[in-house]
């Protein structure tokens, strides 16, 4: 089966702070913004990178996935799941003709990493799309220390090397490393 991730609303708040990577970078956070925006791609970069190797959400954000055919159960990628928002079944008649049903009936396990969801299709489902919402929660302290840690170090890393090549630090791998979420496809 075919299958597509996409995230379709972003995280409203980077998992750090301006003021905790000043602070990292021995900046004072109310002195200077010259170098604020340079600062805020490094915390960007530094999140994305780690979110990425985790295959995790850290701030809340919301996806779709969508499958060909209908699956008996569903990993959602990107955990932690916080809700499913939507499920829709396309489903086919006996002409050809598609028609969008949506899916109330379903079992989802989110104590399992990735989240596990169990819907109930209609017959003659041909393809499926699940929009969910995923994410540690709202705000930087919602994230584990741990991983708020390895992004600071990773953009403060990126500071001090602003002309030179960028490795990642082995130190950012330490402190998430028991965090990743290994390969898994949705169905």
């Amino acid at each position: 089966m075919k299958y597509s991730l996409e995230r379709i609303a972003d995280p409203s708040v980077m998992p750090i702070t301006l003021a905790t990577l000043k602070k990292n970078i021995h900046l004072h956070p109310t002195v200077g913004t010259e170098q604020d925006d340079v600062l805020n791609m490094y915390i960007e970069a530094a999140a994305d990178e780690v979110e990425q190797h985790l295959r995790r959400s850290l701030i809340t954000q919301d996806w779709r996935i969508k499958i060909d055919g209908a699956p008996e159960y569903i990993y959602l990628l990107r955990p932690p799941v916080q809700e499913v928002i939507e499920i829709v079944a396309t489903v086919e008649d006996l002409d050809g003709n598609q028609t969008d049903e949506v899916v109330s009936d379903y079992e989802i396990n989110t104590d399992d990493s990735p989240a596990v969801l169990k819907p109930e299709w209609p017959d003659n489902t041909v393809s499926v799309s699940v929009e969910y919402r995923a994410g540690y929660g709202d705000e930087p302290t919602d994230v584990p220390a741990s991983i708020r840690q390895a992004i600071t170090l990773f953009a403060s890393h990126m500071d001090d090397a602003r002309t030179g090549e960028i490795e990642i630090p082995v130190a950012v791998y330490l402190l998430i490393k028991s965090r990743r979420m290994y390969a898994k496809s949705p169905i």
